[in-house]
């Protein structure tokens, strides 16, 4: 099963058109929104697998290697093998593509670290930014008392000019 052609996309698609295009087809395809039809759930169900696979980048990235390979990886869930012999054992890569496999290889252990990169960067910002709105929080409220101290004194100051008479 090729998940792009489940989703009805192309394999260059970007991350944010496929998940447009995911949302669109799983309410357009969900169960509760098509009661009379008895194949709703199977659609939903196939174009949910797509999903899980294809909106991850990492096992997008994997998936895009496999499909070059014409291989499955064990256990990888929906990822199954586009192209299969009449034997049903995958047919070998062309000697011409290897070194092109191997290229993809590396670009996706690159993407993967990439990936933590972006994470780690995302969530440095994320705490940055928690703090600097901390700090500022933080700095309002010592104005705000040191404006009321100085009110108060004022106020104070103002009591005591009427009390000797001045």
């Amino acid at each position: 099963m090729n998940l792009y052609r489940v989703l009805g996309v192309p394999s260059s698609i970007s991350q944010r058109e496929l998940k447009t295009v995911y949302r669109r087809l799983a309410k357009a395809t969900h169960p509760d929104h098509n009661p009379d039809d008895p194949e709703a759930h199977e659609r939903f169900k196939r174009i949910s697998e797509a999903w899980a696979v294809l909106g991850d980048v990492d096992k997008r990235a994997l998936y895009d290697l496999d499909l070059a390979e014409g291989v499955a990886r064990p256990g990888a869930g929906p990822l199954r093998a586009p192209f299969r012999s009449h034997a049903g054992s995958p047919p070998p890569p062309p000697p011409d593509t290897a070194q092109e496999t191997s290229r993809l290889r590396e670009q996706v252990r690159g993407w993967s670290k990439e990936a933590r990169a972006r994470e780690a960067r995302r969530r440095t910002q994320e705490v940055e930014a928690a703090i600097r709105t901390a700090n500022e929080m933080r700095d309002r409220a010592r104005k705000r008392e040191a404006e009321a101290r100085e009110k108060a004194a004022a106020e104070l100051e103002e009591k005591l000019r009427k009390l000797r008479g001045e």
